[in-house]
């Protein structure tokens, strides 16, 4: 039998359910409006707007972490 490498969060390396974007608590990190987005603009298959906003959320989570890092 052949086994699935397991998807991992690529903030932090925690193990996600296949499909999830991230774990839970980088997920709530994200400010709601934009979390809305991503779940509406995936749903719709309006992919560029999608990946738009997904770029936006790992931009805002990178910024948090480098400032948490200073």
């Amino acid at each position: 039998a052949v086994t699935r490498p397991v998807p991992t969060c690529r903030h932090c390396g925690e193990p996600v359910k296949r499909g999830q974007l991230m774990c839970r608590p980088h997920w709530f990190a994200i400010p709601q409006p934009l979390r809305q987005a991503i779940n509406a603009t995936w749903r719709k298959r309006e992919f560029r707007a999608y990946l738009a906003n997904v770029r936006e959320a790992e931009r805002l989570l990178k910024t948090d972490e480098e400032g948490a890092q200073a």
